[in-house]
């Protein structure tokens, strides 16, 4: 967060002017909520300055509307950061209903329910719209992740606005960033191996499992960040191989 001071005329016929110390943003994972919802009126380039200073500094439309134009443009000019990539480690929305997200570094998520989740997000992104839900269904659950729950859970989360529902797919974008500038040898570039269809996380798992068969449930259940931890080691162990 960066502190912002501000010095106002309370109205204009007034001679003298108050100083107002505010924070604001200055990266991704300092959004809350209700800023991360919005975040479609400041990446639309049509939205009132008033009303993302407003949003954007916790304050009212009148407060903002006080302001010269000099300050807003010094305000706004805090906003680059949306521009570019970013990391993030948790779901900034953190309720859907009944339904809750995963804990900050996905702590409670299991290797089967980010295979369900990615493959979904992976499909979204490239035009399958109807996967969104699904794919948010996968990690807000009303308590520990079931496949069966899926279909139940993205029912609920349609009723939400497209706007929410986009804004926690690009909230997953910087999650997916953060992990793959934790376990890198894991995330390769997609676009290095897209024709694979052997990369994908399906392809993964059976790899991983081989033929222990009756262990499945048992590598399904393991925390992400055990798994990726693993398999990230295996992969530096293989290049100091070659």
């Amino acid at each position: 967060m960066i502190k912002v001071a501000i010095q106002y005329r309370p109205f204009s016929f007034l001679p003298f002017k108050h100083r107002r110390d505010l924070l604001m943003p200055s990266r991704w994972s300092e959004l809350n909520d209700r800023q991360l919802e919005s975040i479609h009126l400041a990446l639309s380039g049509r939205t009132q300055d008033n009303k993302l200073i407003s949003l954007f500094l916790g304050v009212n439309r009148f407060f903002a509307r006080r302001l010269d134009s000099y300050s807003k443009f010094c305000i706004l000019r805090q906003l680059t950061f949306l521009n570019k990539i970013d990391i993030c480690d948790k779901f900034i929305i953190r309720r859907i209903g009944k339904l809750r997200a995963p804990e900050d570094k996905l702590k409670d998520v299991t290797f089967g329910q980010f295979i369900f989740g990615d493959t979904y997000f992976q499909n979204y992104c490239e035009g399958r719209k109807k996967d969104l839900d699904l794919f948010i269904a996968c990690y807000y659950t009303r308590r520990k992740f079931s496949e069966k729950e899926i279909e139940q859970n993205a029912a609920i989360i349609f009723r939400e606005s497209i706007h929410k529902r986009e804004a926690i797919a690009l909230n997953y974008r910087l999650i997916r960033e953060w992990l793959a500038r934790r376990y890198p040898h894991v995330f390769e570039r997609r676009d290095t191996k897209k024709n694979d269809k052997g990369n994908g996380w399906v392809g993964v798992f059976d790899k991983l499992v081989g033929d222990n068969i009756i262990d499945t449930d048992r590598y399904a259940g393991t925390t992400l960040s055990q798994t990726l931890r693993y398999l990230d080691d295996r992969v530096k162990e293989h290049l100091k191989q070659k």
